[in-house]
């Protein structure tokens, strides 16, 4: 079983949406040249069709780190960056090239580097954005010029409408596994010169004629992991030293996301010295359903539970640590001839979300902000 196949088919119908597979993309784009397609990635999911509802939830602190180009008239760079390996550093007569970096290496860092070898103290540099290009699903590319560091993507937005027409609002841009929010610069999501951002127009399950594609490297197979098969032996486990609950009898389908972010301590990879162990770092596990329009809905049963408590009401991610828990909850459809049920696998911060339970026993975690919930895994089984 092709399990792109199968992750499209169930994101159908949790967005209500046609979502095909690149290959079927291919096919039929050539076939049927008026439609409209854009991307289905990861971001686009954790963006629209996490299930928010009412919470009771108090202040829940954030920390933000925003490593932003400090503006100095003492010196000027050009910053160009082809791969992430290593980048070229435009000065007067001369281009340095700076080696040795990374998808997650920061302004600050590249700073550093041109220190060591020219001498320009950090704070006395000023890199500067000439260009970014705007790849769109069929492929097309669009070189806005002239930009800066402290250009908003709403800016670029405008320059993007003033091109191709698409009005900003309907403009979807994402960077690596990030949704460019309209409010922040470049220089916030760590774009320099000749950085390709994607363009889409915006998908909203049921409100738009287009065609969803789920990006060629939408999933990980490498940490693909069926459960369908087998029973639970009674060992605990703990991730983010909170026990997890493995999702036994269901196919676990891994979301690339590794290296999406700007380190992968949440997702515990590193130094596990015991597979059943937690690492520093790591976040908890839960699971979230998927049926937004659920008279059964994970809102509504937690707001019960929680509305009580003399708390401030928000909005919030309701998840849960019990896969059995959010299945109540979960979407199902047919593939092939067979029902399914699918259920998205997170990842929640450590200390950024409230806990409500039943005398039933059932728990429910509610995260305030959905930066600290990241879907990395989809649940599949039969029914």
């Amino acid at each position: 079983m092709d399990n792109y196949e199968l992750v499209a088919a169930a994101l159908s119908k949790i967005t209500n949406t046609q979502v095909i597979t690149y290959n079927e993309y291919l096919s039929q784009k050539e076939t049927n040249p008026d439609q409209t397609f854009q991307y289905f990635d990861c971001n686009l999911l954790h963006e629209i069709y996490l299930v928010k509802g009412v919470v009771s939830s108090n202040v829940i602190d954030v920390e933000e780190n925003d490593d932003a180009i400090v503006s100095s008239s003492n010196a000027e760079a050009e910053v160009s960056t082809n791969d992430f390996e290593k980048v070229f550093i435009a000065l007067s007569g001369e281009t340095l090239e700076i080696k040795n970096l990374n998808a997650n290496t920061t302004i600050s860092q590249l700073k550093n580097k041109i220190f060591e070898s020219k001498g320009i103290v950090p704070n006395d540099q000023w890199l500067t954005i000439q260009n970014v290009f705007i790849k769109n699903i069929s492929g097309k590319t669009l070189t806005v010029k002239n930009l800066n560091a402290k250009t908003s993507i709403n800016q670029l937005k405008n320059r993007i409408y003033e091109t191709e027409g698409i009005p900003p609002n309907e403009q979807y841009l994402n960077y690596g596994l990030k949704s460019l929010q309209d409010h922040q610069t470049l220089s916030f999501y760590e774009i320099t010169n000749d950085t390709t951002i994607n363009l889409s127009t915006r998908l909203r399950g049921g409100a738009s004629k287009s065609i969803g594609v789920l990006d060629r490297d939408f999933l990980d197979p490498h940490y693909d992991y069926d459960f369908t098969n087998i029973k639970s032996s009674g060992r605990t486990y703990m991730r983010g030293n909170y026990k997890y609950v493995r999702p036994y009898g269901w196919n676990r389908i891994a979301i690339r996301v590794l290296d999406k972010y700007s380190d992968n301590r949440w997702l515990g990879v590193n130094n596990r010295t015991k597979f059943s162990d937690s690492v520093e770092g790591e976040w908890i596990v839960s699971f979230h359903g998927t049926a937004k329009n659920n008279a059964n809905s994970i809102a509504r049963d937690g707001f019960l539970l929680s509305k009580g408590n003399r708390f401030q009401y928000g909005r919030g991610v309701y998840s849960t640590p019990d896969i059995d828990t959010a299945a109540c909850y979960a979407e199902k459809f047919e593939y092939g001839g067979v029902n399914y049920q699918v259920v998205f696998q997170n990842r929640v911060k450590p200390g950024t979300f409230d806990v409500v339970s039943s005398e039933s026993g059932l728990k429910i975690f509610i995260s305030r902000n959905d930066k600290n919930i990241r879907p990395y895994g989809i649940c599949i089984r039969k029914l």
